[in-house]
């Protein structure tokens, strides 16, 4: 009985970590250009960016798969964005518009 209560509650905070990784995730991406504006406008936007990214970076280290794909595939998408903005020399999340790069 009492592994089966271990295994529920560990299914349960699997689906709830799952569900936290997307949504940080989702929001960062769909949200991608009103957030960099909100960076670029404010030193409350780039606290809070970096309050989301920091707390994404935490969920990677819990011990599910799953959690841990939602986290890298957001990270891939982001860097991929940062690289391709800054190859064409527009500013982005610490680009030139900004000045320095978001340290987590």
């Amino acid at each position: 009985m009492l592994q089966s209560v271990k295994k529920r509650n560990r299914n349960i905070f699997e689906v709830l970590a799952r569900g936290i990784a997307n949504f940080y995730s989702e929001f960062f991406k769909n949200q991608y250009m009103w957030l960099e504006k909100a960076v670029l406008g404010s030193e409350e936007g780039v606290r809070v960016c970096l309050h989301g990214f920091r707390y994404l970076l935490m969920m990677m280290r819990i011990d599910e798969d799953q959690v841990f794909k939602i986290t890298i595939d957001f990270f891939h998408f982001y860097i991929g964005n940062y690289l391709e903005q800054n190859l064409r020399g527009e500013g982005t999340f610490g680009g030139p518009s900004y000045g320095k790069g978001p340290s987590l």
